[in-house]
C-alpha cells in the first residue's frame, strides 16, 4: 500500500472510528472519524463460512474480505443480572425496548469500500418474526450478513 499514513506506509497508522446506533433490528451508521491510531488487529479471514457469534469486516467492491473483527454482540436482547442474594447465581433477563450504540475502530485500507456486520444472534431470528425472548433463546445458525454501509460515501460504494 503506497499511499501515506495506510496501514503498512510510512507516516502516523491510520484508521477509521465508525459510530453506529441501533433501535430493534434497525442499524445506522452516524459516524466516520479518521483518527491516527493503530487499528485492533484483523481476526483470521478465511474458514469463518460457518462460524457463530457477532464480527464486522472491512470489504473490497467484490466483497473480498480485508479485515475481520470479532467482538461480543453489540444488540444484545438479553443483560445479566445479578442477584443481591449470594445463593443465586448470575442469570439473563430479555432487554424490552434495544437501542444503544457502539463504536469500532478499523484500518483505512486504500481497497477498502464498505463495512458489514454479521451475526448468527437475534436479527436474523428477530427477521423470521420471533419475540426477543424466544430469540435469546433461539439456536444460532452460521452467521449471516445484516447490513453494510459504505465507508467512504464520496465514492458511493457499499449499500444497505
Amino acid at each position: 500500500m503506497s499511499e501515506r499514513g495506510r496501514e503498512g506506509g510510512p507516516g502516523p497508522p491510520k484508521a477509521v472510528r465508525l459510530t453506529f446506533t441501533f433501535e430493534g433490528d434497525e442499524v445506522r451508521l452516524v459516524s466516520r472519524q479518521p483518527v491516527e491510531m493503530i487499528a485492533p488487529p484483523t481476526d483470521k479471514l478465511d474458514g469463518y463460512e460457518h462460524e457463530q457469534g457477532f464480527w464486522l469486516e472491512v470489504r473490497t467492491g467484490q466483497d473480498e474480505t480485508l479485515h475481520r473483527q470479532v467482538m461480543q454482540d453489540p444488540l444484545r436482547y438479553d443483560v445479566e443480572v445479578f442477584s443481591p442474594d449470594p445463593e443465586q447465581s448470575v442469570f439473563r433477563i430479555p432487554v424490552g425496548e434495544r437501542s444503544g450504540s457502539f463504536t469500532v475502530v478499523v484500518p483505512d485500507l486504500s481497497e477498502a469500500d464498505h463495512v458489514a456486520l454479521l451475526s448468527s444472534g437475534a436479527p436474523t431470528a428477530a427477521a423470521r418474526g420471533m419475540t426477543p425472548e424466544a430469540a435469546a433463546r433461539a439456536p444460532s445458525g452460521p452467521a449471516t450478513e445484516f447490513a453494510r454501509f459504505p465507508l467512504r460515501p464520496d465514492r458511493g460504494g457499499g449499500g444497505a
